[in-house]
């Protein structure tokens, strides 16, 4: 009986060294995951300063996004009241070449000026030529007959003779 309750003891001692190595070893996690946590909570301000910049950024951007939508409504409401009540009657029609310049009709435009000025001018030298170069021409100023003829001097006087 006395071996079978040394035994027993021997068994119970065992027994209690693995529950305090048992301890000992959650203990030890323990005092692991204070020190990982301790750690986790000291760096909890620098990501709250993130959270809060990150926080910032949005409300931002938000704002600028509404205040971007709503003028884009009012620019929509303004071009919709600037619309008036217009009616396509025709269609346009659209023709195979240009409708201006017209190049005949400069073409044309470019002859007729180009004939008409020389003709003008040929027409006025002759209407205000008040010199005599024919027999016709004092005929139909005088009306008479022409009883003597209008004489040029001869070359052997070369125009220095006096009849």
């Amino acid at each position: 009986m006395e071996t079978q309750i040394e035994k027993l003891r021997n068994d119970m001692v065992e027994n209690l060294r693995n529950i305090s190595q048992t301890y000992s070893i959650a203990l030890s996690d323990l005092n692991r995951k204070n020190i990982e946590a301790n750690r986790m909570i000291s760096a909890i301000p620098a990501k709250e300063k993130q959270l809060l910049d990150v926080k910032r950024q949005q409300t931002i951007l938000q704002e600028l996004y509404q205040y971007l939508l709503q003028k884009k409504l009012e620019t929509s409401i303004a071009s919709a009241s600037t619309i008036s009540n217009i009616k396509v009657v025709e269609h346009a029609l659209s023709s195979l070449g240009p409708i201006s310049p017209n190049k005949k009709a400069i073409y044309l435009l470019a002859l007729v000026i180009g004939l008409a000025i020389p003709g003008t001018v040929a027409f006025l030298a002759e209407y205000f030529n008040d010199k005599v170069r024919s027999k016709a021409d004092v005929e139909n100023h005088a009306g008479d007959s022409i009883l003597e003829k209008i004489g040029r001097p001869t070359s052997r006087c070369a125009g220095s003779c006096q009849e």
